[in-house]
């Protein structure tokens, strides 16, 4: 019946009606990532601690939200930075994307090597993990209309504000949530070691998660570039350029934060 009402309402608009049919077969298999992640795992301990099934499953949101925001800016970006002024982009080439992604790319390393310990040390890993999402979720809706008001304004493409713009989001979305793998990484595995049979059990998670990202890999720049097209067509009125970057943080702020949260109140 759903697939039929969808047909019916939605044919005028085809490009509408594939994405949605996409949505609706990656959510099937989403779904069916979660309900095999309840094998695997031995009968849970009478405990004030999470279920080790539910605790994977949770483990598996946090690092399926964050393969996919991440992939997804990734995605969004350069074909954001490519879009023609009058279209809400920059109108930048290749070079200038890459040489974003670079500056993005060695804040990373230096971050990864002299900050990322310390801070692990003294904040905790599971606060840490909240932590970073905070800045990327606030920067990146914020980055297109930012974008768009410096055009209208009359800066050009070439000009210091929107090039130090640019470098700025980038530095925070690549730095921070390119170091939440770390963080998930050391969450999964500390997790593991405390339960019966840790050898077994963390070849068992990492796998889990190493299957959800693969699968969100897939998922992403579909549902990314879905939404960029709508935005810049269909619903250009309405959206704009900023519907695909609004969506991903829509996801990063329900599997990063909002299911951390969850997860650390039924811990405690």
């Amino acid at each position: 019946f759903v697939p039929s009402f969808l047909a019916v309402v939605l044919f005028p608009c085809r490009r509408l009606l594939c994405f949605v049919a996409r949505v609706l077969v990656c959510a099937l298999l989403w779904r069916f990532v979660f309900l095999a992640c309840a094998r695997g795992f031995p009968a849970p301990p009478r405990t004030r601690r999470a279920e080790p099934k539910h605790a994977l499953r949770a483990f598996c949101h946090w690092g399926g939200g964050h393969s996919y925001v991440l992939l997804g800016w990734e995605l969004v970006y350069p074909l954001l930075a490519r879009l023609r002024r009058s279209a809400g982009g920059e109108g930048w080439g290749t070079p200038e994307i890459g040489c974003t992604f670079l500056v993005g790319s060695v804040g990373l390393v230096l971050y990864s090597l002299l900050v990322f310990p310390r801070l692990a040390a003294r904040t905790g890993i599971a606060r840490l993990w909240m932590c970073h999402w905070a800045l990327p979720l606030l920067a990146m809706p914020a980055f297109p209309r930012v974008l768009e008001w410096m055009v209208r304004a009359g800066a050009s493409s070439a000009s210091t504000p929107v090039r130090l713009w640019n470098y700025a989001v980038q530095l925070a979305v690549s730095v921070l949530l390119g170091s939440q793998f770390i963080s998930l990484q050391l969450l999964l595995n500390g997790y593991v070691a405390e339960e019966p049979d840790p050898q077994r059990l963390l070849a068992v998670a990492n796998s889990y998660m190493v299957s959800t990202q693969a699968l969100v890999r897939a998922v992403s720049p579909l549902v990314s570039g879905s939404l960029f097209t709508l935005g810049i067509g269909d619903w250009k009125s309405t959206f704009g350029a900023a519907l695909p970057i609004d969506h991903l943080a829509l996801v990063g702020l329900a599997s990063g934060v909002l299911c951390a949260l969850a997860f650390e109140r039924r811990e405690a």
